[in-house]
């Protein structure tokens, strides 16, 4: 029998296509599962921020390989931002890290992204701050959003799902919408 159920390898030939399709499953759903938390997070900021929001995208396996780039919130920014939008802007990029750690207690989908983005947005509108200083701003702008986004945990969570089964754009911020309405309404 292990003649059979073996290859040249000593691999399992019935297990070991069952095992790396079982992996590739997983990963995809754990994935898709993380991404849209870090989504979320990207999108709840904007929305509580006021920040123009104009769609999003949670990719599938072949955008990740071709595109190199699993989701994406996309947002309208103003060319010249003054201090207060300038920070609300770097909390919004940095969002996507705090929901990673809001869900599972670290960052591993999109942190360098975020980090590298909102690293140029600072370097662009405000050029003579050191990297110390930028790293400093971004630092206080992830606590932020990791804070609001605590404060907020069900509506992202509630949000992630939408965004996971793939809601439109306008169902996503009806979500988010409606939770706070809810929010509001348990308010003395």
């Amino acid at each position: 029998a292990d003649a059979i159920l073996c290859n040249t390898t000593g691999h399992s030939i019935v297990v070991e296509p069952l095992y790396r399709i079982g992996v590739a499953l997983h990963w995809k759903l754990t994935r898709r599962e993380k991404t849209s938390m870090h989504e979320a997070g990207h999108f709840l900021l904007a929305y509580t921020h006021g920040l123009p929001l104009f769609g999003y995208r949670i990719s599938s396996i072949i955008d990740i390989f071709l595109l190199g780039q699993a989701g994406q919130v996309v947002v309208g920014q103003d060319t010249v931002l003054s201090d207060t939008l300038l920070f609300k802007w770097t909390s919004m990029g940095m969002a996507g890290v705090a929901a990673e750690c809001v869900y599972q207690g670290f960052s591993e989908c999109g942190c360098a992204d975020d980090v590298r983005q909102a690293d140029e947005l600072l370097r662009k509108h405000k050029p003579k701050w050191s990297a110390e200083r930028r790293a400093a701003y971004q630092n206080v702008a992830l606590y932020y959003a990791h804070h609001l986004l605590r404060q907020h945990e069900p509506i992202l969570r509630e949000l992630a799902a939408a965004m996971k089964r793939g809601k439109s754009f306008a169902r996503c911020c009806a979500v988010v919408a409606d939770a706070f309405d809810a929010v509001a309404a348990k308010r003395p």
